[in-house]
């Protein structure tokens, strides 16, 4: 099984965002949060009304092989509300 599954409706979602920024060169970028319990199984909606924060980033090992590394991903309401 994929460690990711979509919601009913996803792409059309995420076209209405992307429109709504009127800016053809924006760019959506997501965290995925954890699909265990996340979808609806009969309507294969989303069960949350929040999304993934990342914090508690910082780089991790030296040269080459430094790499960046995110500490705690909290599920939390939204801090920016409605749209641009």
């Amino acid at each position: 099984l994929s460690h990711v599954r979509f919601i009913e409706g996803w792409d059309d979602d995420i076209v209405q965002q992307w429109k709504s920024a009127k800016n053809e060169m924006a760019v959506l970028s997501t965290y995925v949060s954890d699909i265990n319990g996340s979808i609806d199984p009969i309507t294969h909606e989303s069960t949350h009304e929040n999304r993934p924060i990342m914090c508690a980033s910082d780089y991790e090992g030296h040269g080459a092989n430094k790499h960046l590394r995110h500490g705690q991903q909290p599920e939390g309401p939204a801090g920016i509300k409605g749209q641009p």
